[in-house]
């Protein structure tokens, strides 16, 4: 029988978003000393293969992931295929992410003075997140953009993402941009928005596209950027993410990783 092994992702841009959660060992750290059930909430936008949120399940077991995917096709895919199946840390929602965000925004404390909960009955708990990940491609590929949507990426709609996320939190955004005004453009707004943005450039099968993973946080902090500082805080992340079996990364991930590097642009420019 055909198993899937969820320890290792296909996927360049998939691996980077996994490396990326080094820039969070405090809140991982802070979450494993307090109590298991005050779990890392994270929620995904474009299932797949579903093999972005199995393989973050299989390392880090505190944490509760939403996966939202808009095509029921898709979801019906990544469960015959890729043995993608819900469980008590890993769930989907068949919704639209832009409704999905804007639900979790809409039901902050702070927005909530006066209305009534609407969604006291919905499959979704719309509470903060701790990481927000943007993997979804965009339909209309006339301005350039692949990935995301540009609903995803303009000004209001990243503030409530940043609203939506805990003080500690992450936005993940993988952009796929053929124009470098545009893309530049993007850049800039995510630098507006929030205090600190993170990117890695990857390849893929298009060389004329300008392919990177953006991390973007509401605080600035001294975060490892380069590989001989990540080898050794990936392992102690998973080491601390992993509190019901001791895990290791995989050596082609730490071969990964030997060839990897952050740059801040808000330190930077």
């Amino acid at each position: 029988e055909r198993q899937i092994d969820k320890s290792i992702l296909t996927f360049e841009h998939h691996n980077i978003i996994l490396v990326g959660f080094s820039l969070l060992l405090p809140l991982f750290t802070e979450k494993k000393e307090t109590s298991d059930d005050d779990n890392i909430n994270i929620s995904i936008v474009g299932l797949g293969g579903g093999l972005l949120p199995m393989t973050i399940n299989h390392y880090f077991k505190q944490t509760n992931i939403t996966s939202v995917e808009l095509d029921p096709s898709i979801l019906t895919i990544a469960n015959q295929c890729f043995d993608y199946h819900d469980n008590d840390s890993m769930k989907t929602i068949i919704d639209d992410g832009l409704v999905y965000i804007n639900n979790i925004y809409e039901n902050l404390p702070t927005n909530q003075e006066g209305k009534s909960n609407n969604n006291e009955k919905s499959e979704a708990s719309y509470e903060k997140q701790h990481i927000i990940i943007i993997d979804v491609d965009s339909k209309d590929l006339s301005s350039g953009l692949s990935a995301p949507p540009k609903s995803f990426i303009e000004k209001p709609f990243l503030t409530k993402i940043n609203d939506s996320l805990h003080s500690n939190g992450m936005l993940v955004l993988n952009l796929v941009c053929r124009s470098k005004p545009i893309y530049d453009s993007i850049l800039e707004d995510l630098k507006s928005v929030f205090n600190q943005v993170l990117i890695s450039k990857y390849k893929d099968d298009d060389n004329d596209n300008l392919n990177t993973i953006a991390f973007c946080f509401s605080e600035s902090l001294a975060r490892p950027l380069h590989s001989n500082d990540l080898i050794d805080i990936f392992k102690s992340l998973i080491s601390t993410g992993s509190h019901i079996k001791k895990l290791s990364p995989t050596s082609d991930l730490i071969d990964f990783i030997k060839t990897f590097e952050f740059t801040d642009l808000t330190r930077s420019s």
